[in-house]
């Protein structure tokens, strides 16, 4: 082998080192950038949504047994006043339920204006009605002040959600698939679960 032979063995064995180095590094950053995406999309979007609908969860039906056990309760009194005074505090206990779910509701909808770009498109069209029965029921729900619509009108309107147990579901999916999605990862990767 001549001198111009083995210099030119090395001098392709350092390239071929350097794109060998490079390819794998290219790799190693864009297995980090979906890492760190998938990370991202649990973290500021599905699990705190999934968090906030599986508290209104709780609370509806908290709401719901409220309200069957004051029918229980004042179904066979025959005093109006005791019944008046126990169904109001009952409905109002019932409402107490309902005002969290709200603010809840809240918290979820500033929660997609912020982070509806880690959203799944498979999931855009659920996370867009969400938010269009909150602000039906911003709009139409009917007010003490007389504003939303009229009962008239109301009756003939579908009825406004303030918890969807079909939504609740789709949430519940997409994020239980990225947790296993996630943890499928990082098995695969165990280097990168601290980034």
């Amino acid at each position: 082998m001549t001198n111009q032979q083995i210099f030119l063995s090395i001098l392709g064995g350092g390239v071929g080192g350097a794109v060998v180095t490079v390819f794998a590094g290219y790799i190693k950053q864009r297995s980090e950038r979906g890492f760190k995406l998938l990370n991202d999309r649990i973290r500021l979007l599905y699990g705190p949504l999934y968090y906030f609908l599986y508290q209104n969860k709780q609370l509806f039906e908290a709401s719901s047994e409220v309200l069957r056990a004051g029918g229980k309760a004042y179904g066979g009194i025959n005093g109006a006043m005791e019944i008046v005074d126990g169904v109001t505090k009952t409905i109002n206990v019932a409402q107490a339920y309902s005002s969290q779910i709200r603010e809840n509701n809240e918290k979820i909808m500033q929660l997609l204006e912020d982070n509806f770009s880690f959203a799944s498109p498979k999931d855009y069209a659920s996370l867009i009605n969400f938010t269009k029965d909150i602000y039906r029921g911003k709009f139409e729900r009917p007010k003490q002040d007389g504003g939303g619509a009229p009962l008239s009108v109301s009756i003939s309107l579908p009825p406004i959600l303030i918890f969807d147990t079909k939504f609740m579901e789709l949430v519940e999916g997409t994020y239980l698939a990225l947790q296993k999605q996630l943890e499928e990862y990082c098995d695969a990767n165990p280097d990168l679960w601290w980034k």
